[in-house]
């Protein structure tokens, strides 16, 4: 099943929201993984909603700078698609 990104900030502003819920209960109610709606959380909050609804334009030079400052920090998949701004994680690891 494939998340709307409107749905997915819906998830984000929703587990943002005071309600004290995990990422798990909030994930699950709205199909998505627990790990993507912490990454998205932490793109909303460093970058704003504007980043999720306008990721960046993924080009070689893209790449190698994600993978390099990765590196050169000993980041973490999560820390580095907050970083970027890039809500694809297995993307970075591949």
């Amino acid at each position: 099943m494939v998340v709307s990104i409107e749905n997915k900030i819906k998830a984000v502003e929703d587990y943002l929201s005071d309600r004290g819920e995990s990422y798990t209960i909030v994930a699950t109610r709205y199909g998505i993984g627990r790990y993507a709606l912490r990454v998205l959380t932490g793109i909303y909050q460093v970058h704003g909603r504007e980043k999720l609804l306008n990721p960046p334009h993924i080009t070689g030079e893209f790449r190698v700078n994600l993978v390099e400052w990765k590196e050169k920090n000993h980041a973490s998949l999560e820390a580095t698609c907050i970083k970027f701004g890039f809500p694809k994680p297995t993307s970075v690891s591949n």
